[in-house]
């Protein structure tokens, strides 16, 4: 785990209904064909703005800005290549200039893919798109050259700038465009993300299309950031601040997680009296922050949920290095941190029904899932991967029944 400097806005705001920009859709159904996939570029030698191959396309004007932005510099010879797809090491680069302009430089992890050589000028941005989710690899493998579809944009950019995800709607399971029947439920979210935010009108109006299988050209994706980038952050929520409310921090775990698949938000975020987020902590991998309390030397304790794993509670410093982690089958909710430096537990366990009608049940109240009941253990750390139970409380040893006399 490594903290993130990298932070996301909270959004916590619904759109509500949203005023979308009169702009041409993503793709190039609507432009005339004798103009040409990117609508139309001018015959003469003379051109205006940096690139001599984007004079008359409708996106040329989100091109000049991306390049102004320092996000593309173009292909070389005052050409942007407009019409040529966009790669995953592209559209990593893109997304970590874009992404700074917002937040600041990121900090980058070093990690290795078997498919990008150690001097590749684009892999520090493959490392920080991967390390910060914004971009998945496979057992190690990017696919730096393989083409960007319409459906991977949308998540990139989702993930990339959250405030984008505050468009997705309710209707997620079918989605807003007619041709998402099919497509993974992040996509779709995201793709009805960038649709609410302003940020894609989708490839057809009627019926309404986004063509998720599409690939997306460098002139698409350029009018795509820009809009990103220029779409409205929704407010963090209502600020209010009276007098005599306390001073000081207020600890937040995030919301709903459009990639992660015990849906909750993989960061911990710490804002002050007045809204402004001051410390972002987020995990790696596949884990989740379900609860999390700042403890008085000022590290963070978190319970850390992973998918089809046990749970753990971790404590971290204020740069995310692991001080202690402990793994117990069952842990839930909450946890409490005790004044002697060991900790309270809540943990879950589980006895069938031949073992709950034995002990006295009515099997007529049994589940098919057989009897649940919490037991509370305090763990003293040990070594930053090991704690030793000195006490534990089970409700099994507490529990009272009147169904049976002789059990």
């Amino acid at each position: 785990m490594k903290l993130r400097l990298f932070a996301l806005v909270v959004a916590a705001a619904s759109l509500g209904a949203i005023a979308v920009p009169a702009y041409p859709q993503d793709s190039h159904a609507l432009n005339p064909p004798s103009l040409g996939d990117l609508g139309g570029l001018a015959s003469e030698a003379a051109f205006e703005g940096l690139f001599s191959d984007d004079d008359g396309s409708v996106h040329e004007a989100n091109i000049e800005q991306i390049a102004e932005w320092g996000i593309d510099p173009g292909c070389g010879d005052d050409r942007f290549c407009p019409s040529e797809t966009v790669t995953r090491a592209e559209m990593a680069a893109w997304l970590y200039r874009a992404a700074a302009r917002l937040y600041g430089n990121p900090d980058i992890d070093e990690m290795q893919f078997s498919d990008i050589a150690d001097d590749a000028w684009y892999l520090p941005y493959t490392q920080w798109a991967v390390s910060t989710n914004v971009m998945r690899a496979v057992n190690g493998s990017f696919k730096p050259d393989t083409a960007v579809t319409r459906a991977d944009i949308a998540e990139m950019l989702v993930a990339a700038f959250y405030h984008l995800a505050t468009g997705a709607g309710a209707s997620w399971s079918k989605g807003t465009f007619s041709d998402t029947v099919g497509v993974p439920r992040t996509a779709i979210m995201a793709i009805d993300g960038i649709y609410f935010a302003g940020v894609s009108r989708g490839c057809t109006t009627s019926p309404l299309r986004y063509c998720p299988t599409r690939e997306v050209t460098r002139a698409q994706a350029a009018s795509l950031i820009a809009r990103a980038l220029q779409a409205e952050i929704p407010a963090i929520g209502l600020v209010q601040n009276e007098p005599g409310s306390a001073e000081g921090y207020m600890l937040i775990t995030g919301g709903r997680s459009y990639d992660r698949p015990p849906h909750l938000d993989p960061k911990v975020y710490l804002i002050d009296h007045s809204g402004n987020k001051v410390h972002t902590w987020t995990t790696d991998g596949d884990q989740s922050i379900h609860r999390a309390k700042l403890l008085k030397n000022g590290n963070l304790m978190v319970l850390l949920k992973r998918h089809n794993r046990s749970n753990s509670v971790t404590e971290i410093d204020s740069m995310g290095r692991i001080i202690w982690e402990y793994w117990y089958p069952g842990l839930h909710h909450d946890f409490v941190p005790l004044s002697n430096g060991n900790v309270l537990l809540l943990s879950q366990e589980a006895r069938n029904n031949e073992e709950a009608v034995a002990a006295g049940a009515n099997p007529d109240h049994l589940s098919p899932s057989g009897l649940l009941y919490d037991k509370v253990i305090e763990v003293k750390p040990v070594s930053i991967d090991r704690g030793d139970i000195v006490w534990e409380w089970s409700l099994w040893d507490h529990l009272i029944q009147d169904h049976n006399p002789d059990q």
